[in-house]
């Protein structure tokens, strides 16, 4: 009844839930405000005390010169604050300051700073949303997509992978948060469904297909991708055997299809600073640490698994029957005809283990994203983050035995910061 306007519900959706975060979405709103305003207060105070470092007092122009010995070494200060200071920081405060570079925020990024009865009537909505009518509203949104109706645009695509991870991303905190009984699997059950992943799966390659690449699309899928892995994981340890069999035998699909093992392996290979946001950064690394996870959880139970590989034919050439064109006439083939000259794909089919996938991840271009990402440890807002790039590095250093990506000049002054 209401399809002719769920491309338009979809937009109010995607403006809606983009810029609010669906985990804290979860928490209770009136005690999670108390904390961000002690938490921007922390910021506040760290940020005066940055500039105080730099700050000259009103009778610096009188000036004052020391002399500061250091083992044989001497040291000649300019400052008043020597005096007082701590000489470390008072040499800390001549250093140039370095000239921060500007961070490239795509579509997806960004915070929303709505007051608390925006939030908690968005929490109310979202919960209600889920339980109610997910399902439906995903089915007939991807149904008109696939049947490429006059009134989907391009952007949809986007927006629809975007509002399927958000509130995918809600249920699984919301369900850790007040149980299991309350939040059943079949609210989502939409995203499991077989005409789902590979439609996923095709707009990502499409996305890194496309020339310019939509990076914003292809993070959207990367993060959507991540959520229903996640969705998996949770259902495989369910009590219920029907969602543990459901959750056995979509990764069986997934990891024999081996589109989704090559796609998390190059967007991690082909991150390049400035091309892509940080935020892209950010689920690249979370879909290679949770993929890599959950895979190895499925392997120890399969022993070898066997992957689908796309291989491209030799175009098949067909001579034209009866009368040569050298004769002056041209047979006119025959769609079949045309449709076998046209390049064709053929899959084959090999056995391959965890330990074989995991040492792909051993590549000189992987470990230099995951230091990049490492580098910016000072801009992390959870634990989560450094656990998973550290996840990522040890797999590389330990578990493969690749230490010699390690070997490299810039990771002495990296091992130094942290």
């Amino acid at each position: 009844m209401f399809n002719p306007w769920n491309n338009l519900l979809l937009e109010i959706f995607y403006l809606l839930f983009r810029g609010v975060n669906p985990v804290s979405l979860t928490l209770n709103q009136r005690q999670k405000t108390k904390e961000d305003l002690k938490n921007l207060l922390d910021v506040e105070a760290k940020s005066k005390r940055e500039d105080r470092k730099h700050s000259s007092s009103r009778h610096s122009r009188f000036g004052t010169t020391i002399t500061v010995k250091s083992g044989n070494e001497q040291f000649i200060m300019h400052s008043q604050q020597a005096l007082t200071a701590d000489t470390t920081s008072v040499m800390d405060m001549a250093k140039k300051k370095v000239t921060k570079r500007v961070k490239k925020l795509d579509e997806l990024g960004g915070n929303s700073f709505l007051n608390v009865d925006a939030l908690i009537s968005l929490q109310t909505f979202a919960k209600g949303f889920i339980t109610n009518c997910f399902n439906r509203f995903l089915s007939s949104l991807l149904k008109d997509i696939r049947a490429e109706r006059a009134k989907i645009t391009e952007k949809d695509n986007l927006r629809l992978l975007f509002v399927a991870k958000w509130f995918l991303e809600f249920f699984l905190h919301i369900r850790e948060k007040e149980g299991e009984a309350t939040w059943r699997f079949t609210f989502v059950s939409e995203v499991v469904d077989e005409t789902w992943v590979p439609w996923v799966l095709r707009r990502m390659r499409e996305a890194q297909d496309d020339k310019p690449k939509q990076w914003t699309e292809l993070r959207a899928g990367v993060d959507c991708l991540t959520q229903l892995l996640l969705l998996i994981e949770c259902m495989s340890s369910s009590k219920d055997d029907a969602f543990a069999e459901v959750s056995q035998a979509l990764q069986h699909k997934l990891y024999y299809n081996g589109e989704i093992l090559d796609l998390a392996f190059e967007t991690l290979k082909s991150y390049k600073e400035g091309s892509q946001s940080i935020a892209y950064l950010d689920s690249t690394i979370h879909l290679g640490y949770v993929l890599l996870r959950v895979l190895e959880k499925w392997a120890k139970t399969r022993g070898e698994m066997v992957v689908r590989r796309k291989k491209k034919a030799k175009n098949k050439k067909k001579k034209a029957k009866g009368v040569t064109e050298e004769e002056g006439i041209v047979d006119v083939a025959s769609e079949e005809e045309m449709e076998e000259v046209n390049e064709e794909h053929e899959y084959r089919e090999s056995m391959t283990t965890f330990e074989v996938y995991e040492a792909r991840f051993a590549n000189p271009d992987v470990t230099n994203t995951c230091l990049f990402y490492l580098s910016r440890y000072k801009e992390y807002d959870s634990p989560e983050r450094m656990k998973r790039v550290v996840g990522l590095l040890h797999r590389q250093a330990v578990k493969v035995k690749a230490e010699g990506l390690f070997f490299q000049v810039n990771i002495p002054p990296l091992s130094q910061r942290l």
